[in-house]
């Protein structure tokens, strides 16, 4: 496969350094909205599929850039859920058990937890380098990190494991926290990868869909939003959190998304 020139980049879609590694497998923290069955992997013709031998596979990459398709879809939500966190609008827990309760089998900081605090903070100082500081681990992770307690591997995390899983109350779901804010941040990094050329909204939603199990990409899902709503929510993010990277491009602005517009 023919590689593409690449010219006039911006810092974040420059092609990975050669000797920067890829954050490949285990990257599991920004799963937000679905449970994880695989990790995607970009194979040496660029090509995306996922290892599941059940899953449809070959999503085109056309431009390399730090992240594969759906870890780089869901890295900014996961900078939200730190954001939410470190804000005291609501604790792990209680973001965990709104995520159970609205169907998920386990929430985002519990899988963090899971795969290994540690490997997650390596994978956000990387985004934070490679992309925005806006994607740097936030602070109770830091913490966390800088005390060893990296989950079920050490026995402590964000929850305690020494008897086994932690029991998650769900009785605490937290109702600070709108779920669509979370699919908006990954709605707007997703119609970046389109504006840059990277991808296609179908290539991006069999990708999420593959790599995490969704039932839906998000490209779909923004078609039950309206511009307006989309531009608001994410305005507020940002101006809330202080996080560039969740001001609205330009697709959504105009409403290029929705697809009748295309």
């Amino acid at each position: 496969m023919a590689k593409k020139t690449i010219r006039n980049i911006p810092q974040d879609r420059a092609p990975i350094p050669a000797q920067e590694p890829a954050v490949r497998a285990h990257n599991f923290d920004e799963v937000s909205l679905g449970f994880r069955l695989e990790d995607a992997l970009v194979e040496s013709e660029r090509c995306l599929v996922c290892p599941n031998p059940q899953c449809v596979p070959a999503c085109p990459v056309n431009i390399d850039i730090p992240g594969f398709i759906v870890n780089r879809v869901q890295a900014p939500s996961g900078a939200l859920l730190g954001a939410i966190v470190d804000h005291g609008i609501a604790a792990p827990e209680e973001l965990d058990a709104l995520f159970r309760k609205l169907g998920k089998p386990m929430g985002p900081f519990e899988l963090n937890d899971f795969t290994g605090l540690d490997i997650s903070y390596d994978a956000r100082n990387y985004f934070a380098k490679a992309i925005s500081a806006d994607l740097a681990p936030f602070k109770l992770m830091e913490l966390k990190v800088a005390a060893g307690e990296y989950g079920k591997k050490t026995g402590r995390g964000f929850y305690d494991w020494s008897k086994g899983r932690p029991e998650i109350n769900l009785n605490k779901a937290t109702e600070k926290v709108d779920p669509k804010d979370i699919l908006a941040v990954q709605i707007n990094e997703a119609t970046k990868l389109i504006e840059w050329g990277v991808a296609t909204a179908e290539d991006i939603d069999k990708a999420i869909i593959n790599g995490t199990g969704n039932k839906k990409g998000p490209m779909e899902d923004a078609q039950q939003f309206e511009p307006e709503n989309l531009v608001s929510r994410l305005e507020r993010l940002s101006r809330g959190f202080n996080k560039k990277i969740f001001e609205p491009t330009g697709m959504i602005r105009e409403g290029k998304y929705l697809n009748d517009q295309n």
